[in-house]
């Protein structure tokens, strides 16, 4: 079964134009030799799998068990006040976060998940996930807090219940003005 959350559109974390949505839109039906995506009905441009890049990149792959789906269920039955639009993202380089929107705030804010660069896992002690808060200014710079301890440390959460209070507290300290300039 497919992970039916992660197949909804990003949340928008990366600057519009930033990423190439590959070739999900193109039109397929009647080309012969053509593998058709499962999920969008666009171009299998690789051999062996049954979905395009895009879709690949959007996370509409993943399965329900995966990482990233528990995690989305979870920020949208816990946390509706506080983050919109969970999804997951590519940022590059096959790595990949749990990002939404932060509700209530002007502009583009956003809080991120991850287990460190992949989505993959439920958060465990084998595999603890960090938490972020960052935007967009409209100077093109970018501010944010991540999930750090009094030893500035990052604080690892080791459980879906941990993680949304991680988000929790990492919200309150971005809405305290405690984040810095990121670049």
């Amino acid at each position: 079964m497919v992970c039916a959350r992660a197949r909804v559109g990003g949340s928008g974390w990366r600057r519009r134009g930033a990423m190439s949505p590959g070739m999900s839109g193109v039109y397929v039906e009647g080309m012969v030799g053509m593998t058709v995506c499962r999920f969008c009905g666009g171009v299998v441009e690789g051999r062996g799998v049954d979905y395009c890049r895009g879709c690949y990149y959007r996370g509409a792959t993943m399965s329900e068990s995966s990482g990233a789906c528990v995690v989305i269920g979870a920020m949208v039955a816990s946390l509706p006040e506080l983050v919109a639009g969970a999804s997951v993202d590519h940022t590059g380089g096959g790595c990949f976060v749990v990002s939404a929107r932060v509700v209530g705030e002007p502009g583009d804010v956003f809080v991120y998940v991850s287990e460190y660069s992949a989505v993959d896992d439920v958060p465990s002690d084998d595999h603890p996930w960090i938490v972020g808060v960052y935007d967009f200014r409209p100077d093109g710079t970018t501010r944010g807090v991540e999930g750090r301890d009094r030893d500035g440390d990052v604080v690892e959460y080791r459980s879906v219940d941990a993680l949304m209070d991680g988000i929790r507290d990492a919200v309150a300290l971005y809405r305290q003005g405690d984040a810095l300039d990121w670049f």
